[in-house]
């Protein structure tokens, strides 16, 4: 995988203001690469507990699930 600056530069060249990728290649470097850029993080499909709580912690922007009874939990809503 690419670097997080790598990632984020090529988003920045779209134009974009919102990177969504699968949680799965969420990290803190990515997500702090991307809100230092001015960019905000929106994760998806988030359907598990413990990846929810893992996302929350690293400060994404939103998250998307199938689950919204358990990510309301989650992020104690």
């Amino acid at each position: 995988m690419e670097k997080p600056e790598k990632i984020i530069e090529d988003v920045l060249s779209l134009k974009a203001d919102y990177f969504m990728p699968q949680y799965s290649y969420a990290s803190d470097a990515l997500v702090q690469a991307a809100h230092k850029a001015g960019i905000k993080v929106g994760i998806w499909t988030v359907n598990d507990e413990t990846a929810m709580a893992k996302m929350r912690d690293l400060g994404v922007d939103a998250i998307t699930s199938d689950r919204p009874d358990l990510l309301k939990e989650v992020l104690g809503r």
